[in-house]
């Protein structure tokens, strides 16, 4: 159909991106199951796709990015800046470590956990954690290691 038309090969993940490099513009559409992302150096590009878009789909356009899957988006004139931090102010209420004193400390490398100690209680509640860290590891690379580790 149209997308097929504008995605040069076939796709089978959920997410791809379409990108359309000319002579003097550039685009970029990260499309996501029914989100799209446009971008480009050209409004007039721009404007062409979204009103072509509109003829095969009903679309709205929310204006400019501020937030994609909970990720906040600030951009400037020549930067893309990421930030989680409402995700993680939500993470820490969640866990209920709000509060707790911040430690600066170097994890061993070769640190082994044990799993003698008590079982948890909620084992779910303990995955849905990592899980969130993991996501959080998309703005913070830095906390791979522990996070793997945990996992």
């Amino acid at each position: 159909m149209f997308l097929k038309k504008l995605v040069s090969k076939e796709v089978t993940s959920t997410f791809f991106f379409f990108v359309h490099l000319g002579p003097k513009e550039k685009l970029v559409v990260p499309i996501y199951v029914d989100d799209l992302i446009i971008k480009g150096n050209n409004g007039e590009v721009i404007s062409h796709l979204k009103t072509t878009l509109q003829h095969h789909f009903p679309i709205t356009d929310l204006g400019s990015l501020k937030y994609f899957y909970r990720i906040k988006m600030v951009v400037s004139h020549k930067r893309l800046f990421l930030n989680q931090r409402k995700y993680v102010l939500d993470l820490l209420r969640g866990a209920a470590i709000m509060n707790v004193k911040l430690a600066s400390t170097l994890l061993d490398s070769k640190l082994k956990l044990e799993t003698t100690s008590e079982r948890l209680r909620s084992i779910n509640y303990y995955q849905h954690l990592v899980s969130k860290l993991i996501y959080f590891t998309i703005t913070r690379p830095n906390i791979t290691y522990i996070t793997n580790l945990v996992s």
